[in-house]
């Protein structure tokens, strides 16, 4: 056996045996419901702690019906769930920023905004604008221009 086959054979046993790095971010659960979006790891220990008193109502928005949750760009998953009465009237908008980890979270009542976090539309990527054109324009256009 040649001193190359003997280097190169001990390698690429090494790289077979090496544990395979997973893709581990919510890019694979696009088509899925909002709600594996918000029972994702690294999501549902946040979102849990940023709702507060408002789990109980986030929980009940989150099952609802919605389309399946899609990338925008490179870096957000998003989705929502609306009640029969529309989203604007009623409904969650949940987004990740999967390069930064961070989490944008819409909650309406009653066609006001129950929770928002972060709470001010200026904190919010204004990319996410065209994400939340199906939810709510109202608030789309609020996080395209912010104050």
């Amino acid at each position: 056996m040649s001193i190359l086959a003997r280097c190169t054979l001990p390698i690429f046993a090494l790289l077979l045996a090496a544990p395979v790095a997973a893709v581990d971010d919510s890019r694979a659960l696009l088509g899925q419901p909002v709600l594996a979006l918000a029972q994702h790891e690294g999501i549902a220990g946040v979102l849990a702690t940023a709702t507060g008193g408002n789990r109980g109502a986030v929980s009940r928005r989150l099952r609802e019906g919605g389309p399946g949750l899609a990338l925008l760009g490179e870096r957000y998953v998003y989705g929502w769930g609306c009640g029969a009465e529309g989203c604007a009237a009623g409904g969650i908008f949940l987004a990740q920023d999967f390069v930064a980890g961070r989490i944008y979270l819409l909650l309406l009542e009653d066609g006001r905004t129950r929770l928002a976090v972060p709470p001010s539309p200026a904190g919010w990527p204004s990319a996410l604008a065209e994400a939340m054109q199906g939810f709510d324009t109202i608030r789309a256009a609020q996080i395209a221009a912010p104050d």
